[in-house]
């Protein structure tokens, strides 16, 4: 018997953020930061999130909202994400040699 899976429960079933968020220690495992951090952060990114969104475009081709709906609905699903991928893949940040200090 095969067990077909839709992308939205596979999805759900590799990373449930809304169990990581409310568990300190997988959260800090994900993140580096524990839940107080988090909630700070959060605030400053809620606040530049909206301001850009806000912006005038009018070099706009499409019409606000014709684009992709995103999965991540809530504002502090959105900086888990950015947190949690910074965290895993941090091969694809450029430090510059000049601002590390070798001892």
């Amino acid at each position: 018997m095969i067990i077909e899976k839709t992308d939205q429960v596979h999805r759900s079933e590799m990373l449930n953020i809304d169990k990581i968020l409310n568990q300190d220690r997988l959260l800090r495992a994900t993140t580096g930061l524990n839940r107080k951090a988090f909630d700070d952060l959060l605030v400053s990114f809620e606040s530049v999130y909206m301001c850009h969104g806000n912006k005038s475009h009018s070099h706009r081709q499409r019409r606000i909202g014709a684009r992709r709906k995103s999965h991540l609905k809530r504002i502090e699903q959105k900086l888990f994400y950015i947190l949690f991928y910074f965290k895993c893949y941090p091969k694809f940040i450029e430090i510059e040699k000049s601002s590390l200090m070798i001892n």
